[in-house]
């Protein structure tokens, strides 16, 4: 926009403040600039410098860590401690890593010196622990580890979980596959670097340095390595200063992971566009751009490249770029304090003329503002002026005046019509011709919820469209309603008119200005369709049905006289008295009262109670009343009077169940009876009378049964005879035939045993004579193997003493190479002491140390093994004690048994003897027997079969019960009383034995048959 369409009020101190801050932001950005470029070239010179100086402190601490791993692998003390560990694995056996794992549990780490366990790894290791703690310490290694030529861990001092490990168990971890190629080269002394990778469960970031222990050039004695950790080189390089709040250095490898704590470092591989990769190709160097691994922006960045055991890595060093320019930042500060102090200076200057000029222009400009809002009560300033100002503050006031007045006849016009459209009544206003000249929004919506209708008495009836037509057009007989309104002094006026089939009321009141002249009406619209149809459904209800209303608290408010007439109470004897105590549900439970104030219909059949006579039974429902929000205000009770029906039914009811209990006895009665029948009993009758429709099925079923009885009588009675005289031949060919094959069968069973008996006997003596020799020459051998026993124990006794003088021997030899060792170590000291005189003296020394070694771990080991020998020989020397008495008992023992194995062959012969003649008889017996159980088995044979059908006829018949008055017969254990006999107190044989006669089974009666 235009300068000129900028108030003056701000255009006179904007000249000013935009002057004033021109000048000093142009001498402000002369001044920071050169005062960033100067910070900048200072903190990327610091940088490069500290980058460079980690660089060489790195690449001496890894040379010195070479160093130190080489001397330590061809320190003698190692070679020894290499040797002496391994040849104490060796002894422990294929369980030495579970039994190290044991001793030196991985919590306790490198405070365990010695577990107290008396093993030959137990004093080796509490002899070298020390040191090789010392170098671990001195380093800041996170472990020191020793490895026999097969690639297992026999030391380490924190004893963590590679301890004991074999790195042949762990194909894929980078650090054991690398010793294994050390341990597998010939003739190697180089030290090999495995770089940083994740090791263990843990996963902690660690790199081992690994040299070979020779001894001499071809013989590999294992391995020592260095286990290095972040803290390892941290520790060595020690923490830098002077790099203030948010300056870091850390180190990184060719792949670009961090090897020391790096909080804001990625760790990706460098890009070919990266600027790390002038640190690769062997330059330092600085840069301000933002590098792909750093994790925040805004970093200046110093490289320099490190050789590190063989490796390229990269010393990083990081600042802020904005603590980097904190100077030039305070000296931005400062200026922009001054200048904002002159900006301000300039702005009250300004300001202060411009409001000489524009304070009057703006006090009337309000006042306009406040007319132009319809704001008529603030007074006009600067009236009394009288420049060109004071004129227009004079006009602008009388114009107030005027609009003020005018602003309070509107209100009140604005209030009425408000109120007159946003009243829920449908309100219509005409003129004094009936003309209707406004309707109100509810008029409009009541319309067009019955446009059908009205449209039946006016097709083209338009609800929006009524403005400026005459009201007759409602009315059928229009001149009615013009009589009414000549005389307005008869108004208001209520009136329903059909409009189709709904039904309106309309209600007419007159108008009347100021002067008590009629000018209108206003018409007011109540669609009572659905009231006049609740009302006769409800008038209906009323007179047809049984109703009660109650209130919120369950008392009776208004009963009909349909409800009065049935309780037999009069209306005021019961209003206000709580409806639960004269009406209940029919089989219901709980609060009735409470069940309907939740809201839900109950419905059913209502128990009324009536005085003096049966309670009345009302079916329907009771209905909870509700008010708009949904709340329970009362209820209603309707229902249609059923208590006569109730009645009639209950008596049809009882007619029935007394026909079905008629029904129900007579077929029980038939049904026990035919049970009877069918389970063989004829005796049963129907003696209990029938309801006298049924008493001649009863009548036809006894003599029926009476029938049947006498026939089945006479048939038991047939069966009977027949039955007595086959039971005679069959019980004595039975008993004939079963003692005949008894006594058959024996004699076979025991020929049988005899023949086995003799047998067995004669190979009894046979084995006992052969027994008997046997056990003779077991004895001799016993006894001369007691003496040689005696002797063994002896032997053994000896051999033991002589083992026990060999360790202390052998203890002796030990403590002399340990303190041989002590002596050459001193003289090693000594010589070192000495210099280059002492040179000669001390390769002596230790030579001397290393035989001294050599000879202490020897004993060492003899002593172990005479240890164990000389418990074996102990163990031995009680065996042979306890074998000498078991053989002397032994002999004991044998003497007896051949004594009596002597006294059992001879009887076994004698015995062999009689039982040949026994059997020789017994065969003879036994074949006669078999031809006579072959004749009488031929004779039971044909007597059963007869006895067979004689008994089948009789159980057909014994199913039946026809009673003793009917057809008495003689019980079963008459008819089958045995025949005459052989008088005989003698009992029957079976083989060879007196076998007691069978009893005779006792026959049921026949009434039982």
């Amino acid at each position: 926009m235009g300068i000129s369409r900028v108030r003056i009020a701000l255009r006179l101190p904007a000249a000013f403040f935009l002057i004033v801050a021109m000048s000093l932001g142009f001498m402000g950005y002369l001044t920071y600039s050169s005062a960033k470029h100067t910070l900048i070239e200072n903190g990327e010179s610091e940088l490069l410098q500290i980058a460079e100086a980690r660089s060489e402190a790195l690449e001496n601490w890894s040379a010195e860590a070479t160093t130190d791993l080489e001397i330590q692998a061809h320190n003698p003390l190692v070679k020894n401690a290499l040797r002496s560990f391994n040849a104490a694995w060796q002894t422990l056996g294929p369980e030495a890593a579970d039994r190290l794992r044991d001793l030196f549990p991985a919590e306790q780490g490198a405070a365990l010196v010695d577990p107290a366990d008396g093993s030959v790894y137990s004093r080796i290791h509490s002899r070298f622990h020390s040191h090789f703690e010392g170098v671990a310490r001195r380093g800041a290694y996170a472990d020191v580890i020793l490895f026999n030529p097969a690639g297992e861990v026999v030391y380490s001092v924190q004893k963590a979980e590679d301890y004991a490990a074999s790195a042949k168990d762990h194909p894929g971890v980078p650090f054991f596959e690398t010793l294994l190629e050390v341990l597998d080269a010939e003739g190697g002394n180089e030290t090999t670097f495995v770089d940083f990778s994740g090791y263990g469960s843990t996963g902690q970031s660690s790199a081992f340095l690994i040299a070979p222990v020779m001894q001499g050039e071809d013989v590999t004695l294992g391995a020592i390595a260095y286990r290095i950790t972040a803290a390892t080189i941290m520790s060595n390089l020690g923490r830098l200063g002077g790099l203030g709040e948010t300056g870091t250095d850390f180190v990184i490898g060719a792949d670009g992971i961090a090897r020391t704590p790096a909080a804001n470092w990625g760790g990706s591989a460098p890009d070919a566009a990266s600027p790390l990769q002038t640190a690769l190709a062997g330059s330092s160097g600085v840069t301000l751009a933002p590098l792909a691994q750093s994790l925040i922006e805004g970093q200046a960045t110093g490289f320099a490249p490190a050789d590190v055991f063989g490796q390229r890595w990269i010393c990083v060093v990081q600042m802020a770029e904005a603590e980097m320019l904190e100077a030039v930042s305070g000296v931005l500060g400062s200026t922009l304090t001054y200048g904002t102090i002159i900006l301000l200076l300039a702005a009250v200057i300004g300001t202060f003329i411009a409001l000489s000029v524009t304070r009057p222009l703006r006090d009337l400009s309000g006042s306009i503002a406040a007319v132009s809002q319809e704001d008529y009560a603030t007074p006009v300033p600067h009236v009394a002026r009288g420049d060109e100002l004071g004129a227009i503050s004079r006009s602008l006031d009388a114009l107030r005046g005027k609009l003020l007045e005018t602003q309070a006849m509107q209100r009140d016009m604005a209030f009425q019509s408000a109120a007159l459209a946003s009243t829920s009544a449908a309100l219509m206003i005409t003129d004094d011709d009936f003309n209707i000249t406004y309707m109100n929004d509810a008029v409009r919506e009541m319309m067009r919820g019955q446009v059908n209708e009205f449209r039946k008495i006016q097709a083209s009836f338009d609800p929006d469209a009524l403005i400026g037509v005459n009201m007759d057009i409602f009315h059928g007989k229009p001149d009615q309603i013009r009589a009414l309104i000549n005389k307005p002094e008869r108004l208001p006026f209520r009136t329903d008119i059909r409009v189709g089939d709904a039904r309106v009321q309309i209600e007419l009141n007159a108008v009347w200005d100021s002067e008590k002249t009629f000018c209108g009406l206003v018409v007011e619209w109540i669609d009572v369709t659905e009231l006049r149809r609740r009302t006769a459904v409800l008038n209906a209800i009323d007179s047809g049905q049984i109703f009660a209303e109650c209130d919120a608290r369950g008392m009776f408010l208004r009963l009909n006289d349909n409800y009065l007439d049935l309780a037999g109470v009069q209306a005021e004897a019961v209003l206000g008295q709580r409806f639960t105590d004269h009406i209940h549900l029919e089989g219901g439970e709980g609060d009735l009262h409470a069940q309907v104030m939740r809201g839900e219909t109950v419905q059913g059949r209502f128990v009324i109670s009536r005085k003096g006579q049966d309670d009345a039974l009302v079916e329907g429902g009771i209905y909870p009343i509700t008010d708009r929000r949904g709340d329970t205000t009362g209820m209603t009770l309707i229902g249609s009077d059923v208590t006569a029906a109730q009645q009639l039914l209950r008596e049809a009811e009882a007619r029935q169940k007394a026909m079905q209990e008629a029904q129900q006895s007579v077929v029980e009665a038939l049904r026990v009876g035919m049970r009877d029948i069918s389970s063989g009993d004829l005796t049963s009758r129907l003696n209990t009378p029938f309801a006298p429709e049924y008493e001649q099925l009863r009548t036809d079923f006894n003599d029926a049964l009476e029938n049947l009885t006498r026939a089945m009588a006479n048939i038991a009675q047939q069966t009977n005879a027949m039955h007595n005289e086959t039971a005679e031949i069959v019980k004595a060919a039975d008993e004939m035939s079963v003692r005949t094959e008894r006594q058959a069968m024996t004699l076979q069973d025991t020929a049988s045993s005899l023949d086995e008996l003799t047998t067995n006997i004669g190979q009894t003596a046979d084995g006992a004579a052969r027994a008997n020799q046997v056990v003779t020459e077991a004895r001799a051998r016993a006894e001369e193997s007691g003496s040689i026993v005696d002797e063994a124990e002896t032997a053994m006794a000896e051999i033991s003493a002589s083992s026990k003088e060999i360790v202390k021997v052998i203890s002796v030899i030990d403590d002399i190479s340990f303190q041989t060792n002590l002596l050459a170590l001193n003289a090693g000291v000594e010589a070192a002491r000495a210099g280059e005189a002492g040179r000669g003296f001390a390769v002596v020394a230790t030579e001397v140390r290393a035989l001294a070694q050599r000879c202490a771990n020897a004993a060492a080991e003899i002593n172990q093994l005479i240890t164990v020998s000389g418990q074996h020989v102990s163990r031995g020397v009680e065996l042979v004690g306890v074998t000498g008495e078991t053989l002397k008992k032994i002999v004991s023992s044998i003497s007896e048994i051949s004594d009596y194995i002597a006294e059992i062959a001879q009887a076994g012969k004698e015995q062999s003897i009689g039982l040949n003649q026994v059997n020789s008889a017994v065969n003879q017996i036994d074949h006669v027997t078999q031809q006579n159980a072959a004749m009488f088995e031929e004779t039971t044979s044909a007597s059963h079969e007869l006895a067979r059908r004689a008994t089948s006829l009789a159980e057909t018949i014994g199913h039946f019960r026809v009673g003793e008055e009917t057809a008495p017969l003689p019980s079963r254990s008459k008819a089958s009383s045995p025949p005459a006999r052989r008088p005989s107190a003698v009992p029957s044989v079976q083989g060879n034995l007196a076998v007691a006669p069978r009893a005779t089974p006792e026959a049921s009666d026949w009434e039982d048959f």
